[in-house]
C-alpha cells in the first residue's frame, strides 16, 4: 500500500514538475508578445507622437517587467524562504499576464529546477532579454522627449536592432525550456518504470508470506462497540439511535441516569422530546429535516427542567439506509452549549450598549459644536473688529496685539470644534459628496496659500508641484481641498526650518496620486498606528511640544475612502514623512462623469 502511494505520489509530483516547465515555455508567448506589441507600438509613436502610441508601448512592456519582477526576488530567494518573497514573486507572474492559479506553480519550479543545466541556461537567456527590454524603454523615452520635430530613423533604427536581439533571446529560452521539459519527462517515466516494478515485487512476497502463514486477522465486535460508544460520550453529552419508524430504541448520556433512559426508549422521537420541555428555537425545521431523512447539523433546542432551570442544546443527526438504499433509523447527538448562548447574549448587549454609548458621544460632540460655535463667533468677530481698529485708533497699542492674540486663539478653537463636528458627522454617516469636475493644481495651490502664514511664521519653505498631465478630477472639491489643507498644515507643523512639498502626479495605472513630504521629525510605525486613530497623538504627554485634536490624519484618511481612494504614510524618526493620497483612475480623467455614473 505505503509503495502504491509512492507511484501516485511520485508520478503526480512529476507530472506537475512538468506541467510546470511547459507553463514557462508557454509564458515565452506571453513575452513575445509584450515585445512585438512594445515595438510596433513605438513605431506607431515615431509617425503619430500620440500619447495614445506611448501608452501603448508601456503597456507592451508590462509583461516584461513582470517577469522581470518574478525572477529578480526568485534569484534572491532561497527554497525556505518568507511567504512574502514568494507571493511578491506571483504577483509578478500575473502581471505578466499568467494565470493566478499557475503562479505559484511557477515560483515552486523556479525554486526546485533553477539548478538544472538547461533551466539555468534559459534563465540567463531570460535575463539578458530583460536588459534589452530596458534598452528599448530608454530609447522610448528618449524618443517621447525628443519631441515630433526630431528625426525619429536613428531611434527606429536601434528600436529594430533591439527587436531583433529580444527575439533571438526568447527563441534560445524557448530552446533551452523545451529541452529541460524533455529531460523532465524521461525522468518521471524512468521513476515510474522502477516503483511500478517495485510494488510488483512486494505485492508478490506479501501474496507469498499469507499463503505460508494463513494468518488472519479478527477484530472482536464487543470491544470495538465499546469503543465507539466511549468516543460518542465524551465528544457529546448524549447520543440515541432511532429506527425507521423514529422511535428510541438506544440512549447513552453521561447527564442522566437509567430511570430516564428506560422512560424515553420506545417512545417517539418528537413526542419524548416534548414530554422532557424541548422546545425548538425554529419551529418545524427538525421535524421537517427528519421526515426528509436528511442529515442536520446544529438544530437548536431550549429544555427547561422541573427545577426551573433551563438548558440550551445544539442537536445533529445522520440518517442510516442499508446498501439496497433502505432507511433505517437515524443516529442523534447532542451537546450542552449554555455557556456559549450566555457568551452570545452577553456580546449582543456589550456591542448594543457600545453602539448605545457612540451614538450618544456622537449627538454630545455635535450639540456641543453647535453650542460653543455660536459664542465663538461674537469672540471672532469682535476680536476682528477691535484689530483693526474699526471704530478709532487704540493708543496703546497692546491692546490691538491682545485682539489679535485673542483672534488667533477663537480661529485655533473653530477649527478643533469643526474637526470634532466633521467626525462626529463621518461617524454617523451624514457625510455626502457634492461631486464635480475640478481643477487638483487650483485645490493644491490653494491649500498652500492657506498653510502659508503659518509656514513663514516656522520657516517652512512650502512648494508645489503639478504634473503637466493631470487632467480634471471628479469628485467632491471642498472635501479633497480640506484634505490637503489638513495635511500639509500637519506637515508643516512637524517640520520647523524645513521644507514641505505637495507633488500631483498620475501612477502607471491611471490613478491620481498626492504625495505631501516633509523633512519634518518623522516617526515610528507604532506613531504612523496612533497617528491614524481618531483623537491619536504621537506625543500625547501634558507637556507635548505640538498642539492638535489627533483628528487631522483621521478625518483626511476617511474622506479619501469615502472617494474610494487610499491614504498611506511612510515615515522614519529624524528622517521625514511621506503622506500618499490615491485617487482611483476613474474619477481622472474626460471620461470618469460617464463611469462614475455608470
Amino acid at each position: 500500500m505505503a509503495v502504491q502511494i509512492l507511484i501516485v505520489l511520485f508520478g503526480a509530483l512529476g507530472l506537475e514538475g512538468i506541467n510546470i516547465l511547459h507553463s514557462y515555455a508557454v509564458g515565452e508567448s506571453h513575452w513575445s508578445k509584450g515585445q512585438k506589441a512594445a515595438v510596433f507600438a513605438l513605431h506607431r509613436f515615431a509617425r503619430s507622437h500620440d500619447a495614445g502610441d506611448y501608452a501603448q508601448f508601456e503597456r507592451g512592456l508590462l509583461a516584461i517587467d513582470g517577469d522581470r519582477i518574478a525572477r529578480e526576488t526568485l534569484e534572491q530567494v532561497s527554497l525556505f524562504g518568507t511567504r512574502a518573497e514568494r507571493a511578491h514573486a506571483a504577483h509578478g507572474f500575473v502581471l505578466s499576464g499568467n494565470d493566478a492559479q499557475d503562479a505559484d506553480g511557477l515560483v515552486w519550479g523556479f525554486l526546485l529546477f533553477h539548478r538544472w543545466p538547461t533551466f539555468d541556461a534559459a534563465v540567463r537567456e531570460w535575463a539578458q532579454g530583460d536588459k534589452w527590454a530596458e534598452d528599448l524603454r530608454n530609447v522610448g523615452r528618449k524618443m517621447r522627449a525628443a519631441g515630433p520635430q526630431a528625426d525619429m530613423k536613428p531611434y527606429l533604427a536601434r528600436v529594430n536592432m533591439l527587436d531583433a536581439h529580444l527575439s533571438r533571446s526568447a527563441n534560445a529560452y524557448a530552446r533551452h525550456m523545451a529541452e529541460a521539459s524533455r529531460i523532465a519527462e524521461r525522468l518521471t517515466l524512468a521513476l515510474f518504470i522502477a516503483l511500478s516494478g517495485l510494488a510488483c515485487a512486494i505485492g508478490v512476497l506479501f501474496v507469498r508470506r499469507i499463503a505460508e502463514s494463513g494468518v488472519t486477522a479478527e477484530t472482536p465486535a464487543v470491544e470495538s462497540e465499546e469503543r465507539v460508544r466511549d468516543f460518542a460520550e465524551l465528544a457529546s453529552d448524549w447520543f440515541c439511535e432511532l429506527d425507521a419508524d423514529l422511535r428510541v430504541k438506544l440512549v447513552a448520556t453521561r447527564l442522566t441516569g437509567d430511570d430516564e433512559r428506560e422512560r424515553v426508549t420506545g417512545r417517539d422521537w418528537i413526542e419524548a422530546g416534548r414530554a422532557e420541555g424541548f422546545q425548538p428555537l425554529i419551529e418545524g425545521q427538525h421535524q421537517q429535516a427528519l421526515l426528509a431523512r436528511e442529515a442536520f447539523r446544529g438544530h437548536r433546542f431550549s429544555q427547561t427542567l422541573p427545577d426551573g432551570q433551563v438548558l440550551h442544546w445544539s442537536v445533529s443527526g445522520k440518517p442510516l439506509f442499508t446498501e439496497e438504499g433502505t432507511f433505517t433509523g437515524f443516529r442523534v447527538t447532542g451537546t450542552e452549549i449554555g455557556d456559549m448562548v450566555r457568551a452570545q447574549e452577553e456580546l449582543v448587549r456589550a456591542r448594543d450598549e457600545a453602539m448605545r454609548a457612540n451614538k450618544a458621544k456622537s449627538a454630545f460632540l455635535a450639540n456641543m459644536s453647535h453650542e460653543l460655535r455660536t459664542p465663538l463667533n461674537a469672540i471672532l468677530g469682535f476680536s476682528t473688529f477691535i484689530e483693526h481698529q474699526a471704530m478709532g485708533e487704540i493708543a496703546n497699542k497692546r491692546y490691538v496685539e491682545y485682539a489679535g492674540d485673542i483672534r488667533e486663539s477663537g480661529e485655533h478653537l473653530l477649527a478643533i470644534i469643526n474637526d470634532l463636528l466633521e467626525h462626529s458627522r463621518i461617524e454617523a454617516g451624514k457625510i455626502e459628496l457634492r461631486e464635480e469636475r475640478f481643477d487638483i493644481k487650483a485645490a493644491c495651490e490653494q491649500a498652500r496659500l492657506f498653510c502659508q502664514p503659518r509656514a513663514d511664521k516656522l520657516g517652512v519653505t512650502l512648494r508645489t508641484r503639478v504634473a503637466p498631465d493631470v487632467p480634471l478630477v471628479y469628485g467632491d472639491e471642498l472635501r479633497i481641498r480640506q484634505v490637503l489643507i489638513n495635511l500639509v498644515s500637519n506637515a508643516v507643523k512637524f517640520t520647523p526650518g524645513g521644507t514641505v512639498d505637495v507633488v500631483a502626479r498620475l501612477d502607471g495605472a491611471g490613478a491620481l496620486r498626492l504625495d505631501v513630504r516633509d523633512t519634518g521629525i518623522g516617526m515610528d510605525a507604532a506613531g504612523i498606528e496612533q497617528a491614524l486613530k481618531p483623537f491619536g497623538q504621537v506625543d500625547s504627554g501634558l507637556s507635548r511640544k505640538f498642539e492638535g485634536t489627533g483628528l487631522g490624519l483621521p478625518l483626511a484618511k476617511s474622506l479619501v475612502e469615502l472617494h474610494g481612494g487610499t491614504l498611506a504614510i511612510v515615515s522614519a524618526q529624524g528622517a521625514g514623512t511621506v503622506v500618499s493620497v490615491v485617487l482611483p483612475a476613474w474619477r481622472v480623467g474626460a471620461k470618469t462623469i460617464v463611469q462614475a455614473a455608470e
